[in-house]
């Protein structure tokens, strides 16, 4: 045997590997189901991530509001503090003093 019947037989011989493996690829993505299945179970995914997008969006917003609205009360209770106690300096009295662990707090 020559080198021409080895090269033809190595050719051969790998074509029918190669034949082989598609083949058995073949298989394998028939049984995963035809291409409008997997759109369609793409289309279910994408439907239910944009739920869940506009769900979390919507939690985002109410938290906002909210962290507004308590910052805004906070505002307005320590102005309100602050003319109170004002008020007791011009009349010539002093506020009580803070609680300890409070005064301790408010430097940190």
């Amino acid at each position: 045997m020559n080198a021409a019947v080895w090269s033809l037989l190595g050719t051969g011989a790998s074509a029918g590997i190669a034949g082989a493996i598609s083949f058995y690829a073949q298989r394998g993505a028939k049984a995963l189901g035809t291409r409008k299945e997997n759109r369609e179970d793409f289309t279910a995914i994408t439907e239910r991530q944009d739920k869940e997008i506009a769900r979390l969006n919507e939690r985002v917003t109410n938290g906002e509001k909210r962290e507004h609205d308590e910052r805004r009360i906070v505002t307005v209770a320590l102005r309100f503090i602050e003319g109170l106690t004002r008020q007791l300096r011009d009349n010539g009295l002093e506020p009580p003093p803070l609680p300890t662990e409070l005064a301790d707090r408010m430097w940190e």
